[in-house]
């Protein structure tokens, strides 16, 4: 029976995976994915979602709890960056050292500014909204589908 378990497991996420691709609503599809695994698990689906201090619904509040200033302040930061014109700046700045010719050196390039933010100091969450701003234009310009 413990084979069912890790199957479930590998069938939630690989369906949670294929759901996030198509554009589905992650919350919907997160509560499918635990559904799933509470299920092959054995678990009482009562208990597992809306449970005590382990329950899908406990854990997704203290991590919104935690995590929501965070992502809020990476959002108007890259939201800045887009409308100050600065993400533009650093765009041009990237092609111009990394060129357009390659779309793999465009992708190196923006991997590079994002290890710069994040070896700097700022938290990888933060560092993609800011990056997401800086990739846009890059990408229309080297014809990479967004």
């Amino acid at each position: 029976m413990e084979w069912l378990g890790v199957a479930g497991i590998v069938v939630g996420l690989v369906f949670f995976v294929i759901a996030a691709m198509k554009g589905w609503n992650v919350l919907i599809t997160s509560l499918i994915t635990a559904v799933i695994i509470a299920l092959t698990n054995g678990m009482d689906i009562a208990a597992a979602m809306v449970g005590g201090e382990s329950s899908y619904v406990t854990g997704l509040a203290g991590f919104v709890q935690k995590n929501l200033l965070i992502f809020m302040g990476g959002a108007i930061m890259g939201e800045f960056m887009d409308k100050s014109g600065a993400a533009k700046s650093i765009a041009n700045a990237v092609m111009g050292k990394v060129g357009s010719k390659s779309p793999y050196l465009v992708l190196l390039g923006i991997a590079a500014v994002g290890a710069v933010l994040t070896y700097s100091g700022i938290s990888m969450f933060v560092a993609m909204f800011a990056l997401i701003p800086l990739a846009r234009p890059l990408f229309k310009e080297c014809n990479i589908p967004w």
